[in-house]
């Protein structure tokens, strides 16, 4: 993979973990940062993964690959801890 964290993580996050004392926690910080924030991962127009997904209207799940309708699919992500 290419990248540094520099180039790849929003100056927020890179002082985040700059600030965590411990160095093993720090290392898996900056890992897991550069692992899913590498903009080689996925790019508009690629071939959508095979993921199923929860759907709200109607409710029940969906796989991504099935949504082929012309229509522009948007995912939402976030955490409600």
């Amino acid at each position: 993979m290419s990248g540094t964290l520099d180039d790849l993580v929003a100056p927020e996050d890179r002082e985040y973990a700059a600030s965590v004392d411990d160095e093993g926690r720090r290392t898996a910080i900056v890992a897991s940062m550069l692992r899913y924030r590498a903009p080689d991962r996925l790019a508009a127009g690629d071939p959508v993964p095979v993921v199923t997904v929860t759907r709200l209207d109607p409710p029940g799940t969906v796989r991504l690959d099935e949504l082929d309708g012309g229509r522009p699919v948007v995912l939402v992500f976030g955490s409600y801890t």
